[in-house]
């Protein structure tokens, strides 16, 4: 990632346990590599219990609020225009109503719901048109403006982890590709079940570490993004960390999204600088779709995607 090195960051103390399921059977993992999304050089473990790979040490809170203020400063206004298409583009919208949406209304058909880490409020607009009241908390000051001037979003308020409630409230809590960002998944998580009502479920996806691949690219993968994403849980390891709360996984589905197999085996080669080249030209971008599509859904049969969404029961 350019103008941002791993000597930039502070660190805590090395975590001695799992984040996922608390094991002590730590060994080491690929350090990261330096790519679109990731800063080179950053350490990482493997859980040989269940599966989980973490960065370890962590950067401090500091640090890291300090990387996003440096990277999403320089372009928030994209990152809020790249959120609301997921609503407002009619063909994206129908992939997030299917593999997002309806499979909440599946197993929980209305009730109070918050979404945190909404972004712009895509999610948040595709549950309030479902029926849903609902409220969102997001960090990011322009994706808020935007979800409640752009989507009529009133509910949509600025905050962080601290302002999840302390006693029963929702009904549901989605966290949409949020929980690999944070330092402490495991304190979230207790915050989690302390918010939702009794019955209530907490909608969750993440990327697996099982998925194909993450065995074949490690850290060349697209969506291993250190220092973005902290914690890549496998589904083992997921099943552990919510029971460690007092919560349970109930339904974990692949979703049907592809991600950039090219990407990560030009990075492998060391040719990520020519894979950005060549997705300027409309043939080779063509192709790579049809990469993804074809290879994802080859990992799909095996029943593990890059990304799994998760429903976890109070």
């Amino acid at each position: 990632m350019d103008g941002i090195a791993h000597d930039d960051f502070s660190f805590s103390s090395r975590l001695t346990t799992c984040p996922a399921c608390g094991s002590h059977a730590l060994s080491a993992w690929s350090p990261s590599v330096g790519q679109s999304f990731s800063v080179a050089g950053f350490a990482h473990d493997i859980c040989e219990d269940c599966g989980t790979i973490f960065t370890n040490p962590r950067p401090t809170g500091d640090s890291l609020s300090d990387f996003y203020s440096r990277v999403e400063g320089k372009d928030d206004q994209a990152i809020v225009a790249a959120s609301l298409r997921y609503y407002t583009d009619e063909g994206r919208r129908a992939a997030r109503v299917r593999d997002y949406l309806n499979p909440l209304l599946e197993r929980k058909p209305g009730g109070k719901l918050l979404d945190f880490g909404c972004g712009a409020g895509w999610f948040a607009a595709l549950a309030r048109d479902a029926g849903y009241e609902v409220e969102g908390i997001e960090q990011m000051p322009a994706a808020v403006a935007a979800a409640r001037k752009e989507l009529g979003l009133e509910g949509v308020r600025v905050g962080t982890e601290a302002d999840l409630p302390e006693t029963p409230t929702y009904d549901v809590i989605v966290c949409n590709n949020l929980i690999e960002h944070l330092i402490d998944p495991k304190g979230f998580a207790e915050r989690v079940a302390a918010a939702l009502n009794p019955g209530g479920l907490w909608m969750v996806n993440y990327p697996s570490a099982s998925a194909e691949m993450f065995k074949a690219f490690g850290p060349h993968s697209y969506y291993f993004m250190t220092p973005y994403h902290l914690t890549h849980f496998t589904r083992k390891g997921f099943d552990r960390f919510v029971r460690r709360v007092g919560l349970s996984a109930i339904d974990v589905l692949p979703q049907t999204e592809a991600f950039y197999w090219a990407r990560g085996l030009a990075s492998r080669l060391g040719l990520s600088d020519r894979y950005e080249a060549w997705r300027e030209e409309a043939a080779f971008v063509q192709f790579d779709i049809a990469l993804d599509e074809l290879l994802t859904s080859l990992a799909l049969k095996n029943g593990v995607a890059l990304n799994e969404l998760c429903f976890v029961a109070k």
